[in-house]
């Protein structure tokens, strides 16, 4: 295969939410009754959660988003230049 044919994948962005869902998904699970517990009410409750924090917590993850999505732009620059 040449080198032109090789498709080089880009690294997903990540989104302050994605931050808080991956820090805060086991405390959602421990708040939600057994019987509902699924994928679809565990977002809910994180959904939910998230729609609680005030502008300056989410502006925390937002930046954290931010700053590894520029280190992970940066890294695929060096890789794939």
């Amino acid at each position: 295969m040449s080198k032109s044919n090789v498709q080089i994948n880009k690294p997903r962005i990540v989104s302050g939410f994605l931050i808080f869902r991956n820090e805060n998904h086991e405390k959602a699970v421990k708040s939600l009754p057994k019987k509902k517990m699924n994928q679809n009410e565990i977002s809910k409750m994180l959904c939910y959660m998230w729609s609680k924090l005030s502008t300056e917590e989410k502006e925390k993850y937002n930046n954290t988003a931010k700053l590894y999505n520029d280190i992970q732009r940066h890294n695929h620059n060096i890789f794939h230049s």
